[in-house]
């Protein structure tokens, strides 16, 4: 039965060059040095899941340490020194991880990581950040030309543009150091300092007290679910997100989603405890509600 984690040892499978697939025969075998990226959610936004971000980090590891190429210190004397693109990019989204459990970098050892601001965290909506380092920005340049993280430093002349040289040929450009070359001209600073604010209070309170306060809760909230007739739970909460849907009653009636919002948030003698919940519409993950439908 399919937990909605990574399969580790598939994913072992692919960076060993071990992997087979291609429908009913599965006659293609994966070629792991076509792999240039792995990005992984850290907890889906519809699941309770916590996806083995470390484990898979390790293995990633392991397969850049072992691939060390040519083209990888090409990469690095062109950007100078030790600054080099790992074989394997390892992004992370950690937008539903970050607020509600230790995420430790330097042991998920991921190359970059993503967060929003208006989840666990408690930030305003439109806030978030991306984790680099250094050393691996150093080696990417933005899809995007802008006056703060990849500003223009020349004109072209006349000629080029008569010739119709490529743009990213003649035109002189100077990314910010590291990470800063991802940030924009255009930012609203009043949600960049309540961001700051909302990472100062987790990091005041403790993200370990979070954690526990967070998972206690949803297991309440899971017991409580699983005491209401035509309810199915897809997961035991391993995090703050309870998923589940709502069934037919045998008679062909259903719980409409606005209701039961309306009975774990509203005071009466079916709910212990109050609630307050989003309905999402099952447009919003189509893949996986297609599924579990």
């Amino acid at each position: 039965r399919s937990t909605g984690k990574v399969d580790l040892d598939c994913l072992a499978e692919m960076l060993e060059g071990n992997y087979r697939y291609g429908g009913k025969h599965q006659d293609i075998l994966l070629d792991p040095s076509t792999i240039s990226l792995i990005c992984v959610t850290h907890v889906p936004t519809n699941s309770g899941i916590v996806n083995p971000a470390i484990e898979i980090g390790q293995l990633i590891d392991k397969h850049n340490l072992a691939r060390i190429s040519v083209s990888s210190v090409e990469q690095s004397s062109k950007t100078g020194g030790d600054d080099f693109l790992p074989s394997i990019f390892y992004l992370l989204d950690s937008c539903q991880s970050i607020g509600q459990m230790p995420v430790f970098v330097p042991e998920i050892k991921c190359h970059g990581l993503v967060a929003t601001g208006r989840k666990f965290l408690r930030g305003p909506r439109g806030s978030g950040f991306l984790y680099i380092p250094e050393s691996v920005a150093t080696g990417i340049i933005p899809h995007h030309v802008d006056h703060y993280g990849l500003p223009i430093q020349k004109v072209p002349s006349d000629n080029c543009l008569e010739n119709r040289q490529p743009l990213e040929e003649v035109l002189g450009y100077a990314p910010q150091p590291g990470a800063k070359r991802f940030e924009m001209w255009e930012s609203n600073i009043a949600s960049r300092l309540a961001l700051g604010e909302a990472l100062d209070n987790v990091l005041e309170k403790g993200v370990e007290v979070i954690q526990k306060t967070i998972r206690s809760r949803a297991n309440i909230l899971y017991d409580q679910l699983r005491a209401m007739p035509g309810i199915t739970l897809h997961h035991k909460p391993e995090s703050g997100i309870c998923t589940f849907s709502i069934n037919e009653f045998p008679n062909g009636a259903s719980l409409d989603p606005a209701k039961l919002k309306e009975l774990l948030w509203g005071e009466n003698e079916r709910v212990q405890y109050q609630f307050e919940v989003s309905v999402v519409p099952a447009t919003s993950t189509p893949l996986d509600s297609a599924r579990t439908r």
